[in-house]
Order: C-alpha cells, then structure tokens, then sequence
C-alpha cells in the first residue's frame, strides 16, 4: 500500500499512470492530484507541452470538454479541488478532457485538464 500512496502523490507518476509512458523533457510544470474511497474517486493532472508533444498523448477515449460543459459537471467531484486547480479562461490556451468509466454519463466523469 505504501509504494501505490507514494506514486499517487508524485505528478510524475500519476502522469505515467493516466498516459502509459513517462513524461518526456517537452512535458514541464506536472501537478496532480489523485483521490480514491471505496467505488469513487478524482484524478487531477494539469501540465504544459508543446502542441505536437500533447497531441501525441491524448487518448483517443478522451473527448474534449467546453468550458460551458466544465461549468455544468465542476460541481460532481469527489474531495476537495486542488489549491493549483484553475478552470481555463481561455479555451485557445488549455483543454479540458473527460473520461467516463463504467458507463458511467459523461456529466458524470471526473474532468482531467491537460
């Protein structure tokens, strides 16, 4: 239990955990955090990159979120939102992506922003 708490606060493993590959030299200012009780939880991972360095990372299963769409979910997470949590003021500088797990409505994921 103690190795899994310890990647789960350290951005560069959480980073690995949601993308399946280490963070490359291009990937910079990794924060995160990750919380988990029984059958619920949130993952918050927020970094900066070049734009051919992110393309390359998103998973196709995730879908792009408006900052209208944000609005309406922000109020679903689980725990408290990170201190260094910002929602984008500007959707031409930062994007917002969702992930539904378990069938789960899209209203109803956790929100990652990359």
């Amino acid at each position: 239990m103690g190795y899994g708490v310890i990647r789960a606060t350290t951005p560069k493993y959480v980073f690995e955990e949601t993308f399946g590959s280490k963070p490359s030299p291009q990937v910079f200012d990794i924060q995160s955090k990750v919380w988990w009780f029984a059958d619920e939880g949130s993952t918050w991972l927020s970094f900066k990159a070049d734009s051919a360095t992110f393309e390359s990372l998103v998973p196709k299963h995730l879908s792009r979120m408006s900052s209208e769409e944000y609005k309406k979910v922000a109020g679903y997470y689980s725990g408290e939102l990170p201190t260094w949590w910002q929602p984008p003021l500007d959707e031409s500088a930062s994007e917002i992506y969702f992930f539904v797990q378990n069938g789960a409505r899209a209203s109803d994921s956790p929100a990652r922003r990359l």
